[in-house]
């Protein structure tokens, strides 16, 4: 074999150890007090297309049982009216996707820098499951609309 050949893999090989050592998950940006609180959390029921029931996880053997979750940026048709079947529709692909799984949440800022609640008091946030936001993803797949 050539020296060219082991030239380039050494090279790989050396790049590829660089990124598995500073792949670190602790090794990471500093927060800042503009980021949200994110949170470990089990969802116990979907309500409708934008609102979830949750048990979720605050660390310390803290957490908050069966909170009501209002998925931010985003508004998803009535399960009540005019819009019921789109609502059902809705209700129904969030449920067959998350309701009983474990899942990342993460709060939405107010104005004020402290956790946004929505009209009916339920905390705004993001949803985050198998690596996607599942707040774009209902948009995506049609069952709901980015707010104005």
């Amino acid at each position: 074999m050539s020296v060219r050949f082991f030239g380039v893999i050494a090279v790989l090989v050396s790049l590829f150890w660089s990124a598995s050592v500073h792949s670190d998950p602790y090794e990471s940006r500093v927060p800042t007090k503009a980021d949200r609180y994110t949170y470990s959390a089990k969802v116990l029921r979907v309500i409708d297309g934008d609102t979830v029931e949750a048990d979720i996880d605050l660390g310390f053997h803290t957490w908050r049982r069966a909170e009501r979750l209002r998925l931010a940026r985003i508004d998803a048709p009535e399960i009540r009216g005019g819009s019921r079947e789109k609502g059902f529709a809705a209700k129904k692909w969030l449920s067959e996707l998350i309701e009983g799984q474990w899942l990342i949440v993460r709060t939405v800022a107010d104005k004020s820098g402290r956790d946004s609640r929505g009209s009916f008091g339920r905390y705004l946030v993001e949803l985050f499951y198998e690596g996607k936001n599942l707040n774009d993803e209902l948009v995506k797949a049609g069952h709901a609309r980015y707010r104005k």
